[in-house]
């Protein structure tokens, strides 16, 4: 291990969240302020500190690299929690991760990246592991492919990358479940995300910034270039919405741990009991929403 490496990460702890306005970016920043680390904010409108005095904002565009690190001094970690939109990956994701690389080569600091499954293509295998190949047969799966490999490729130039990836995120809102899957629960309506017997995995967002916070913190034993995968929130979901309608009619609050029962409605497994309650409350609310 670098000696000077190591003795940068045991006396400095300074992480650049950019996009912090974002899902993951706010989850971030509170992670790491909580883990006592000096906390770096960059989004392009101003934005509350909250209640910790080791978060510091720079507003600025992500492209504005001279501006952001003018702002910076030193940083060990850069979150890359920018979210371009949607339609526009095409446009926007090559300058995007053109000046996050920029940035961490004048900051010399480790990118950290959220990863996520489009790189697999149409047809997900049942499991993915960290060596499960690439399929570029969407225009989605294309672009990510290249954004990864720009990052893999810039380790020849010096840049560390870490990619975590994971699966659909929960948590806060504007994710999958309240946008989707429980956006008219209250009109009786349930929307699946796929076929009712396949499983989906989930990213509860407290639950994954923490693994930024902990593999941040371990970044000097890693590769260069590194890819590692959250394991998530195993759910499978089914049809029927029965034992929600039944607890929201006696008002019942979710119980730490649901197991799956036949003809119930939803099966758990493996849910930390705040990712599960952060679903069953989203769903409930849709059901008892109905109910008024």
């Amino acid at each position: 291990m670098n000696i000077a490496a190591e003795q940068k990460s045991n006396l400095s702890k300074t992480v650049l969240v950019l996009g912090a306005g974002g899902r993951l970016g706010q989850a971030a920043t509170k992670a790491f302020a909580q883990a006592g680390w000096q906390v770096l904010t960059q989004a392009r409108k101003p934005m509350h500190k909250g209640r910790w005095g080791n978060v510091r904002h720079i507003q600025a565009d992500a492209l504005e690299v001279e501006t952001i690190a003018a702002q910076c001094g030193a940083v060990d970690v850069i979150v890359h929690a920018l979210n371009p939109d949607y339609a526009r990956w095409e446009e926007l994701l090559p300058p995007q991760t053109a000046a996050v690389q920029a940035l961490a080569l004048k900051l010399d600091a480790v990118v950290m990246i959220p990863g996520n499954v489009y790189n697999f293509g149409q047809e997900l295998p049942a499991v993915l592991t960290e060596t499960t190949p690439f399929v570029a047969n969407t225009d989605k799966a294309r672009q990510r492919i290249a954004m990864e490999a720009s990052f893999a490729a810039a380790a020849d130039r010096g840049l560390r990358t870490v990619v975590i990836r994971a699966g659909d995120f929960i948590g806060g809102s504007g994710t999958w479940l309240d946008m989707g899957i429980a956006k008219q629960l209250h009109k009786g309506v349930f929307t699946l995300m796929g076929p009712d017997h396949i499983a989906h995995a989930w990213a509860y967002l407290p639950d994954l910034a923490r693994v930024f916070v902990k593999v941040a913190e371990q970044r000097e034993q890693l590769a260069a270039y590194e890819v590692l995968h959250f394991p998530g929130e195993l759910v499978r979901t089914l049809p029927q919405v029965a034992h929600l309608q039944h607890r929201a009619q006696h008002r019942r609050k979710p119980r730490d741990n649901v197991h799956h029962a036949p003809g119930h409605g939803l099966t758990f497994e493996t849910m930390s009991k705040q990712a599960l309650k952060t679903m069953l409350q989203v769903l409930l609310a849709g059901v008892i929403a109905g109910e008024m």
